[in-house]
């Protein structure tokens, strides 16, 4: 196989791989509904849910019959039961709100890293330049 068909294939991998995962967001998109928790708690107390599930961020909802726009799946962010029964006695609707980290997560992890490696290429060109190497280490 030359360099040639390799860069194609791995070119196809990564649009089919793309195409799956937007179809996958398409296909939750269309099924699942985002709403406050007050809202959550509101239809968990009609009894419109066949089960429920929590995790450590949301807590999900599989409706028992579709509705009318073909959503099967309620999706909220998940609210300490304290916090629920205190803001519940105010009638406002109100939800938990998680910022994503995943740059700061990667920055610090990524920083540290660079900074070794800069500091490594540094030390190694001033110690290859002193003992005449050049460029050897």
């Amino acid at each position: 196989m030359d360099k040639k068909s390799g860069m194609n294939l791995g070119l196809v991998l990564l649009a089919v791989l793309l195409i799956l995962l937007a179809r996958d967001w398409w296909q939750a998109s269309r099924t699942t509904e985002t709403v406050p928790y007050s809202a959550f708690e509101q239809q968990m107390r009609d009894g419109k849910f066949a089960d429920v599930t929590i995790d450590d961020k949301f807590v999900t909802g599989r409706l028992k019959t579709p509705e009318s726009d073909g959503r099967t799946t309620v999706v909220s962010t998940w609210a300490e039961p304290e916090l629920a029964n205190y803001m519940s006695r105010f009638g406002v609707p109100y939800q938990r709100v998680h910022e994503s980290a995943w740059l700061s997560n990667l920055i610090s992890w990524l920083f540290p890293v660079l900074l070794l490696v800069g500091l490594w290429s540094y030390m190694a060109r001033r110690a290859s330049n002193a003992l005449g190497g050049g460029g050897l280490l």
